[in-house]
């Protein structure tokens, strides 16, 4: 009689954890299904940073939405690498002109004037523009934000002019709109 009752004990443990292992993949399906949230337009937004204009006014970086803003960050307009990137971007501004390119610099020690015939616009706090982008080290920064208001690269080495041209032309909002069939 021993044995039944362990076998029947046995069983009914089993039938009971496999009673609840049922219930608990019907309330699984059961329950309402959360909405994913709507697509948004904006993957990685851009912070925001100030800018001083004539006569030494601050206004917001969010002034330039709606353009491309190329962030150079660098120790001083004297670096070599900001030289260097400059001239690259000379290269080719009229390509950058036709697409409404802002060019800001932000410079983490000395601040100054940057002698390139592209214009730039010059960060007010370029060390809290370094920090809020994350940019660490003393060489120089490039930081591409899209019309859209969307970070959409950052690098630490000196950039070709074309391969910033190819990025601003190929966007987050550009992209969505390729997969979906649309054009922005």
């Amino acid at each position: 009689m021993e044995n039944l009752s362990l076998r029947h004990g046995r069983q009914a443990k089993i039938a009971l954890l496999l009673c609840l292992s049922v219930a608990t993949v019907a309330a699984a399906h059961a329950a309402p299904k959360k909405d994913k949230p709507a697509a948004s337009n904006t993957a990685r937004v851009a912070p925001d940073f100030t800018w001083v204009g004539a006569g030494g006014k601050a206004y917001p970086g969010k002034n330039f939405r709606g353009q491309p803003v190329v962030i150079f960050v660098a120790v001083s307009p004297d670096a070599g690498d900001l030289r260097k990137q400059a001239k690259r971007i000379e290269d080719k501004y009229l390509d950058f002109a036709a697409k409404k390119t802002i060019f800001v610099a932000a410079f983490t020690g000395t601040a100054g004037r940057v002698e390139s015939n592209v214009p730039f616009v010059i960060a007010q706090n370029g060390a809290s523009v370094a920090a809020i982008y994350g940019v660490q080290g003393k060489g120089i920064a490039v930081i591409v934000l899209g019309p859209d208001g969307n970070v959409d690269f950052t690098s630490t080495p000196v950039e070709g002019a074309q391969r910033i041209l190819d990025i601003i032309n190929n966007t987050f909002q550009a992209q969505a709109a390729a997969r979906s069939g649309t054009r922005s």
